[in-house]
């Protein structure tokens, strides 16, 4: 399995304050790999820092092999930011034209879809299960809806890795089931390399087979089948702290770290 993602010797502060410091770990080609750790550990922070959002204060970034700073193949690298869920539902847009806006460097002097570019929205489109919704306004689809078109709209440029932070808050349980569905479809069938930011260890440790645990400026990586749920609650929460059996468990009525 060829290294995807390096990250060696990588520092981080704001100000004064450092949120990462020296940390280190690589991710494999086909990965599925779930960041967590409480809010403020630096989940969010490496995310940016591997998009080229932000830039390390020390240390050395690749991607495919290439240093960060020199990178340019860009449309490999998907990105589902945390504002998607802020997304103004009057915005009077199609689908299509959603979809169709990551195209515009190749749509030509004329800046229309050819056919060839309208087939690729189909295709998008079918990968999320989605090709019914094309010509619908993209304010008038749920929330679990239009992150499966955000989604659509990201595989469009063929990306060889999704990075999603934290994409499913205020989406319902079903629509989340779908939407690790999905993912663990474009992971496992077209091989692409998901990295996600989580709260919910118990669901994203059954898709992911890397689990990346953040605190104190530190970084562990574990295996998801060796992960110990309760160490590392009781690490982040103290000893007195419970877990909800998984079959109790319902998303969103509790977040454990």
């Amino acid at each position: 399995m060829s290294q995807i993602i390096k990250v060696k010797n990588l520092s981080f502060n704001y100000e004064d304050k450092y949120v990462l410091k020296n940390i280190s770990l690589d991710i494999n080609k086909g990965d599925f790999v779930a960041f967590i750790g409480p809010n403020g550990s630096g989940k969010s922070t490496l995310l940016k820092l591997l998009i080229g959002d932000l830039k390390a204060t020390k240390g050395r970034i690749e991607l495919l092999g290439e240093p960060i700073k020199s990178f340019k193949e860009w449309d490999k690298v998907g990105y589902i930011s945390q504002k998607v869920r802020d997304f103004n539902s009057s915005f009077p847009a199609t689908v299509k034209e959603i979809i169709g806006a990551a195209l515009y460097q190749q749509m030509g002097l004329f800046k229309v879809l050819s056919k060839k570019l309208e087939t690729k929205i189909d295709r998008v489109l079918e990968l999320v299960d989605m090709s019914d919704y094309k010509y619908q306004k993209i304010g008038e689809l749920s929330g679990g809806q239009q992150q499966r078109i955000f989604i659509a709209r990201t595989l469009i440029t063929d990306p060889e890795m999704i990075f999603l932070d934290e994409p499913l808050v205020g989406v319902d349980a079903k629509s989340q089931d779908d939407f690790y569905q999905l993912l663990s479809k474009l992971n496992k069938e077209l091989g692409i390399t998901i990295v996600m930011i989580s709260h919910d260890i118990y669901v994203i440790s059954d898709q992911a087979n890397k689990i990346l645990c953040f605190g104190d400026g530190k970084v562990f990586s574990h295996a998801a089948d060796e992960f110990d749920y309760i160490s590392y609650l009781n690490q982040i929460k103290g000893d007195n702290s419970t877990l909800i059996p998984k079959h109790q468990h319902q998303r969103g009525d509790s977040e454990c770290c």
